[in-house]
């Protein structure tokens, strides 16, 4: 169904990147600040946009973030596309939805080159290009680094490999790319800067942790105090007013709202709602809020308007700049998809489509929410308004069949690497193996959030070298949920370290189901093998 039109997806930015070259050739002799204003893009992580002073939260320490969305466009109700980083992001940087960019999860693959990137097409626009991340998460192992002259991935600093590494704090990145700002340079800069902080575990630098009540809120507080940094280098070099500044969050994060911590497996606003804010004084007007609904494939378009870019009409998203400009604009449908359930655990994906009134979720029990009455997504009402949902099913199905689809490029992790990102509490990572025949029946995730939660903490004992708790905890689980590899594997572990070895034989044969190639569980199968003198067998 995907595969219709797919060629389409290699011309998403062709258009857009060959007048940059173009205009690139034609322009070589003039001073590069003719060719543009500058754009500085700061992603926050893991950042609810309802834990922000400029989103109404009572709590917030955030004042840098908040006077850019009064002095710019704030939109309050913006979402992403899926609710996990390299995903959200690469659907941030490239304007495409999941099934076209192939990015479906953490770590599952490698951007295509026929998927072009923000960054070539401002590279093709003449300007100088550079990216500073906080999290291995987004190395450029996983392709957005192209584009960029300069790609700073250096979680763990120069001399230590990054893999090692959880993240970067806030500072730092900061730092790195101030520097780069700091350049001589008559080329205008496209910037992008990634703060992870507020990602799980929260712990803000002590001054901050005393400042909140709440850790959470002291990881963007911290966060906001470096926005403050870039914003404030823009004023002391006379930049600011020729410098469009974008603030997006990549996805929110759940505190037990329907049972889920963290992010990833469900499709509900905690997780899907983000903070968007343009600021662009010479272009934009100040203190303006657009109620309407907007996605984070809407960035890559409003950029390339507001700087006057040619359109691409390839792209699915639409140009924001009527809405900043307008009084009125309408919600746009809202698509977001979870493959994480079937990537890591074998159980169903999930699919969310939105409109102003309702959300509707595709799963193996369907959902509808009616936006207006139960903004919390409390009650189903799937059953009471049969006609709307299969109305909503009706339009999801015939969006998904006018998408491209492109695959990723397969990726190969190291050990080391896929304990970092477990680390991270990126269970189910990497790409899997391709489903032979029909799909068979998975199971609802929202029948399995108490497996879900039971591996999290799982995997928090096993850092912590618990064992035997770890056996306790998911001995029980696996008999519920015998199909999801990440538990299996978590089981594993814990077997190997008691010196279980038959049985951590067992679990690691079994965890190697959907990725048959995974190279950690590969070396601690061999682990269990060659400790029951399996030596052929190990090797």
């Amino acid at each position: 169904m995907f595969r219709q039109g797919c060629h389409a997806g290699t011309l998403l930015l062709a258009i857009l990147l060959a007048g940059g070259c173009e205009r690139s050739r034609k322009d070589r002799a003039v001073d590069r600040r003719d060719a543009g204003p500058n754009v500085l893009l700061i992603t926050l992580d893991t950042t609810r946009a309802d834990r922000l002073g400029c989103y109404g939260y009572a709590g917030a320490q955030t004042p840098a973030l908040d006077g850019l969305a009064g002095t710019g466009v704030r939109f309050a109700e913006a979402f992403c596309q899926v609710p996990l980083t390299l995903p959200s992001h690469t659907s941030l940087l490239t304007g495409t939805y999941p099934p076209t960019n192939g990015i479906r999860v953490n770590a599952g693959g490698i951007l295509s080159e026929d998927v072009p990137t923000l960054a070539e097409a401002f590279k093709g626009h003449g300007y100088r290009t550079g990216a500073f991340v906080s999290a291995w998460v987004l190395n450029a192992t996983f392709g957005l680094q192209r584009g960029f002259d300069r790609y700073d991935d250096r979680v763990g600093g120069d001399e230590t490999p990054a893999s090692i590494y959880q993240e970067r704090p806030a500072d730092a990145t900061c730092e790195a790319a101030l520097a780069w700002l700091s350049e001589p340079s008559e080329t205008p800069f496209f910037a992008w800067v990634h703060f992870f902080d507020p990602h799980f575990p929260y712990a803000p630098p002590a001054e901050f942790r005393r400042r909140a009540a709440d850790p959470y809120d002291g990881e963007i507080a911290f966060v906001d105090s470096q926005v403050r940094r870039l914003v404030e280098w823009l004023e002391m070099h006379g930049a600011r007013e020729r410098t469009l500044v974008v603030i997006a969050g990549d996805h929110g994060e759940a505190f037990a709202e329907h049972g889920e911590h963290e992010h990833g497996l469900f499709l509900y606003d905690p997780t899907l709602h983000v903070p968007l804010i343009f600021s662009f004084p010479s272009r934009l007007p100040a203190g303006k809020v657009v109620s309407a609904d907007v996605r984070l494939i809407d960035v890559v378009p409003t950029i390339g308007d507001l700087l006057g870019w040619e359109p691409v009409p390839a792209l699915p998203g639409e140009s924001l700049r009527p809405a900043c400009e307008a009084d009125a604009f309408p919600s746009l449908p809202v698509y977001a998809e979870s493959e994480y359930p079937r990537f890591g655990f074998g159980w169903a994906a999930l699919q969310a489509f939105t409109t102003e009134s309702w959300k509707f979720i595709a799963a193996p029990r369907a959902e509808l929410y009616d936006r207006r009455a139960d903004p919390g997504e409390l009650t189903n009402v799937f059953a009471e308004h049969a006609d709307v949902g299969a109305q909503l099913r009706e339009e999801l199905q015939a969006l998904m069949s006018n998408i491209p689809l492109h695959e990723a490029k397969s990726v190969t992790l190291d050990d080391k690497t896929l304990q970092a990102l477990e680390s991270l509490g990126y269970v189910g990572v990497g790409a899997p193996s391709a489903d032979g025949g029909s799909e068979p029946p998975r199971r609802d995730p929202k029948d399995m959030i108490a497996v879900h939660q039971g591996l999290l903490q799982a995997q928090r004992l096993l850092q912590e070298r618990h064992y035997a708790e770890v056996v306790s905890l998911l001995e029980p689980l696996a008999l519920q949920s015998p199909e999801s590899d990440e538990l299996r594997a978590a089981l594993g572990e814990a077997y190997l370290n008691l010196g279980r070895y038959s049985e951590a034989e067992r679990e690691y044969r079994a965890a190697l189901r959907t990725v048959p190639t995974n190279p950690r569980k590969l070396c601690r199968l061999g682990d269990a093998l060659r400790d029951q003198h399996k030596n052929a067998e190990a090797l």
